[in-house]
């Protein structure tokens, strides 16, 4: 019996299909290939596209580049989303 999938990599997994799909036009067929895995989540989903010979090795660092600026984006995001503001350190300097 599988574990479900919190909604965080839910979330995450969603937004690299929908990357997938806009940037690297990934059809929903070749999605459809690798989605039938209950336990698949955003970490997996790219491996499997490259192991089925889905994606090119130069698309699969794209979507490597795309996790990193992802996990370096998200503490800036939901600081933004919670006070709509940048962080200090992101804010350019006032002059006035």
């Amino acid at each position: 019996m599988s574990m479900p999938t919190p909604p965080s990599n839910r979330r995450r997994t969603n937004q690299l299909i929908e990357f997938l799909q806009r940037t690297l036009a990934i059809s929903n067929q070749e999605l459809a290939v690798v989605l039938r895995d209950p336990d698949l989540d955003a970490n997996s989903l790219a491996i499997l596209l490259w192991k089925y010979g889905l994606i090119s090795m130069e698309q699969l660092n794209l979507i490597f580049d795309w996790f990193e600026n992802k996990l370096t984006l998200c503490p800036v995001l939901q600081y933004v989303e919670v006070t709509h503001q940048l962080p200090p350190q992101h804010q350019l300097p006032r002059h006035y």
